[in-house]
């Protein structure tokens, strides 16, 4: 199933009510101005849950099992919260998490609304092709006028650059199905600009992902017959963001590839005993503070192995270590005991907050989806391929910050998920009921 032509959205559109309409506007719209407008994506967020609470009451359609399975994947991670914050009082910092989690309470509702909608997911794929493009503006305009000059957005770097990637790896899997018939200049555009919004960001964890993503987009892709035609196309892509990038560079203050040198020699230096590279103190470094930070917080985990220490509870501990003489003085931070409490790594939080068991449930809520993805890979190549992409993406970004706590990752990863999930669950059944 390709790509649907947006004039057959469009009259698709016309022929929707106000609701169904709005819901698919949002949808689109998503991915667009994302970076641009502060409360873009957690407002679109919750209108769509707003409204699928309407929709809770009002129709119910049979979940396969493959979609009973993924909710009640979903009400474990949600009880391993809960467990582990009431097994230790209720802290202010587990308070202050239940925004976040109310979230995905409400991905229940918002997933039985989302999959009525069988064109959702041409939607979403058009507005991250448009929304590749305004983000490649909106950093080369960061770059020029922005204090730090780097692509920032509204919401900083780190997110700003994991979009630009997500967005980029969707884009190029739909550019390589789609360019067997024709070159279309938007993807193209999209395919530049995001890229270059990718090396913009500065983000060292969303330049991983870029090449990670970028080595698996060939292998995902549907066979094609002339492999010609996909390197003419990444040919002029990175010739062209290349271009860019250095005559951004050298006409702007930016100093993004000194972030790769200071990455690079921290790395070197942290491996190599005998390196003569002299560091700055570890609170002013980047990869040795967030290794000295895990390597505490790892000792605390074995204190509650099981259950942990509940949500947003690490900084008290880790101060409590810094207090004790156990760990390095440069980890002190006294606001994260009563913030949101984290140690820049998905699967280090989920160790120390909810033990063993919550870091199972966590590993099973990521792959279960990769699994489907793969799985249902006959039914439909383009939307599997993305699932792959978009899990995959999401658990690199997880390597040094946690974007599941985070408001906006949190309502991109939520929506995308139902979106894509519903999508490929349709194709499947669709495809066996036209067999009977």
């Amino acid at each position: 199933m390709s790509l649907t032509d947006p004039l057959a959205l469009i009259n698709d559109f016309k022929k929707s009510n106000l609701i169904d309409r709005t819901i698919l506007a949002l949808i689109f719209l998503l991915p667009t101005l994302s970076m641009s407008v502060r409360h873009w994506l957690s407002g679109i967020f919750s209108l769509l849950a707003l409204l699928s609470i309407y929709y809770l009451f009002t129709q119910r359609k049979l979940l396969h099992k493959e979609e009973r399975f993924l909710l009640y994947i979903f009400a474990a991670f949600l009880f391993s919260f809960l467990l582990s914050a009431t097994l230790n009082d209720w802290t202010p910092n587990s308070f202050r998490r239940t925004g976040t989690e109310l979230k995905y309470l409400l991905f229940f509702p918002l997933y039985l609304m989302l999959r009525q909608y069988m064109s959702l997911r041409n939607l979403l794929l058009h507005g991250v092709i448009l929304g590749g493009i305004i983000l490649g503006i909106q950093g080369i305009y960061d770059t020029y006028f922005h204090p730090i000059h780097r692509a920032k957005g509204i919401y900083g770097s780190i997110t700003f650059g994991n979009l630009a990637v997500l967005l980029f790896s969707i884009t190029s899997l739909v550019a390589i199905q789609e360019i067997q018939t024709k070159f279309k200049l938007y993807l193209i555009f999209s395919l530049i600009l995001s890229a270059l919004a990718v090396y913009l960001s500065g983000t060292r964890n969303a330049w991983l992902a870029f090449f990670v993503s970028f080595t698996f987009i060939l292998f995902l892709s549907k066979p094609i017959d002339n492999y010609k035609h996909i390197i003419k196309l990444f040919s002029f892509v990175f010739i062209f963001a290349t271009i860019l990038a250095v005559v951004i560079s050298a006409t702007s203050e930016s100093k993004i590839l000194s972030r790769a040198t200071t990455a690079i020699n921290e790395i070197s230096t942290i491996s190599n005993e005998n390196s003569t590279v002299e560091l700055p103190p570890l609170k002013r470094t980047s990869i040795k503070f967030r290794l000295e930070r895990w390597k505490v917080a790892l000792r605390i985990f074995t204190e509650a192995p099981w259950f942990g220490y509940g949500a947003g509870n690490v900084g008290i501990h880790i101060n409590r270590y810094v207090k004790e003489g156990k760990a390095h003085p440069d980890l002190y931070d006294l606001p994260s005991e009563t913030g949101i409490g984290d140690t820049w790594s998905t699967y280090v939080d989920s160790l120390v907050h909810e033990g063993s068991f919550g870091f199972i449930i966590l590993m099973i809520f990521l792959l279960y989806p990769m699994y489907i993805w793969l799985k249902l890979r006959k039914y439909n190549y383009l939307t599997s391929s993305i699932g792959v992409l978009f899990t995959l993406n999401f658990m690199i970004f997880g390597i040094s910050e946690n974007p599941f706590i985070s408001d906006n990752a949190t309502s991109v990863y939520l929506i995308f998920l139902a979106v894509l999930f519903s999508s490929l669950i349709h194709a499947k059944y669709a495809a066996e009921t036209e067999k009977q």
